[in-house]
């Protein structure tokens, strides 16, 4: 791996990830469902699974919230849920992307000072805390209504530049939806499929569009637990208006980056679609990540 920036990787160890490898080089290069996967796929996802994460210290709490700090960054949680996932989706968004599977940015897609991006799937706000240093203005959407509120907090705080909290889905249409969700991990609080849990508002990105409520849209990313199909469908003429960089999680089942990668390149004209990373390995293999970015820029 001479001429990597090895020196670069923050949480995890190269050379030993490169020597799991080695020892055991994954036999299946092709999934059921047709994805192909490179060494550097393998080299990456064993790097992730050994990553050392940083530590999360509770600053402060009361009944509400309480004021974390993971590496350099502060932010609210709600008092009471769990947090220890917190400091691997802290190195989702904070890794290199050379050493990260989940990296948001990649290739041509990359933010810009000056973007306005749209983080779907907000959650604690590293993301947004990510968009804001690089001069971007947010859009951050949180469906959690004790996150929204525990994010709004965290950006003002942080004062980084322009940022909009929005409560609620982004899906195909606006309406109300069934919420799922689990104290045990907020992170993965998703759109239900039957009316279980609380009802939360959903949007269509169009919609909001349209409204004003967000003004353009330069990079838009999503990890909305499976809802990414959904959530590009309702923002056809958005992507059509502003033609952004667009960053997806599409881990969530086997099938789900093959479908939003279909959806994608048959909706959108003159836009390049790569997948990037392995998730499942000993399971069933499918890309981390898929982007988009236009061809006519």
């Amino acid at each position: 791996m001479a001429g990597f920036p090895l020196k670069g990787c923050r949480f995890g160890d190269p050379w030993g990830a490169a020597k799991r490898v080695l020892r055991n080089f994954p036999l299946r290069v092709r999934s059921p469902h047709g994805y192909r996967f490179s060494s550097y796929d393998a080299w990456l996802y064993a790097l992730a699974r050994h990553w050392r994460t940083p530590e999360l210290s509770r600053l402060s709490a009361d009944d509400a919230f309480m004021l974390c700090r993971i590496d350099r960054h502060e932010f609210y949680w709600p008092s009471g849920a769990k947090a220890e996932s917190l400091p691997y989706v802290y190195a989702e968004v904070f890794e290199h992307p050379f050493f990260n599977p989940h990296a948001y940015e990649w290739g041509p897609c990359q933010i810009h000072r000056g973007d306005h991006v749209l983080d779907a799937g907000a959650c604690e706000g590293f993301f947004s805390l990510y968009a804001l240093e690089r001069g971007a203005t947010v859009y951050a959407v949180e469906p959690v209504p004790a996150l929204a509120q525990a994010l709004r907090q965290t950006l003002d705080a942080a004062a980084l530049g322009e940022a909009h909290v929005v409560a609620g889905l982004l899906g195909r249409a606006t309406g109300e939806a069934p919420l799922a969700m689990d104290s045990s991990d907020l992170c993965m609080a998703k759109r239900a499929d039957v009316a279980e849990g609380p009802m939360v508002q959903e949007y269509a990105l169009d919609d909001l569009v349209d409204e004003g409520r967000v003004t353009r849209v330069d990079f838009l990313k999503a990890d909305v637990e499976g809802a990414e199909e959904d959530l590009v469908a309702g923002a056809q003429r958005t992507i059509a208006k502003f033609r952004p960089r667009i960053s997806l999680a599409v881990y969530h089942s086997p099938s789900q980056a093959r479908n939003v990668r279909d959806f994608c390149s048959a909706t959108f004209a003159r836009y390049a679609w790569r997948f990037r990373g392995l998730y499942a390995w000993d399971e069933q293999p499918r890309p981390y990540m898929l982007y988009g970015w236009p061809l006519d820029r």
